[in-house]
């Protein structure tokens, strides 16, 4: 009998045991579980924090790099197609627009326009050449050639004063178009170009509304 009461008692104990030790599990196992969405919770809202800004940031460089680049085409799509954040953004794009302006403004010049510069260089190389040829078949056009006993060679028989002729026209036909293209280039059209371009992106800037995100908020 006592033994019977022995085992009833050590069976108690056991489930019990088994109870409080299954308890013990299930209070792990949530605890586990809530801090496990915990976790994802905070990582979630870090992404959607994280994310959005990063590429605000990459797309505000990038607009400022086309600005500074006096890319035309790119910054009239981007703002089409993004527009401007807020205020101090666009506050910002017009004061990166203007100091790009005054740059521009400052490099009209063949001092300062090494591509301009260049093509004045060359074309007025390329008119020093055609003037000289002019001038020398000119020259030797004009003056008689002497044979041995003394008589000048009629034109019509002296192939050096032809050749000269025909270098004299080549040398006027290079020197005319030269000095076109001479005045061109002192007129800086590269430099122009771009202070044009820089202009044109500081009126885009300008005339740029908000994104629909800020107007909404407004």
């Amino acid at each position: 009998m006592m033994k019977k009461y022995i085992a009833l008692g050590l069976l108690s104990v056991f489930t019990i045991a088994s109870s409080v030790q299954a308890g013990k599990k299930n209070t792990v196992g949530s605890t586990f579980e809530s801090v496990t969405s915990n976790v994802a919770e905070k990582f979630h809202l870090l992404v959607s924090t994280v994310m959005p800004s990063r590429s605000e940031k990459l797309k505000k460089d990038t607009l400022i790099s086309a600005v500074e680049d006096t890319n035309v085409k790119l910054v009239e799509k981007f703002l089409k197609r993004e527009g401007i954040a807020d205020e101090n953004s666009k506050k910002l794009l017009l004061e990166t627009a203007e100091d790009v302006v005054e740059q521009r403004e400052e490099s009209v010049s063949l001092l300062r326009s090494g591509w301009d510069c260049a093509r004045f260089a060359g074309w007025s190389t390329w008119i020093g050449l055609g003037s000289f040829m002019c001038l020398a078949g000119t020259v030797f056009a004009v003056v008689p050639q002497e044979e041995r006993n003394g008589e000048e060679i009629p034109f019509s028989k002296d192939i050096e004063r032809k050749a000269a002729v025909g270098v004299g026209l080549l040398g006027a036909l290079c020197t005319v178009p030269g000095l076109y293209y001479l005045i061109k280039a002192w007129k800086c059209p590269t430099a122009s170009t771009r202070l044009e371009s820089a202009r044109t992106i500081e009126n885009l800037i300008k005339k740029a509304s908000l994104s629909t995100k800020e107007t909404d908020l407004q």
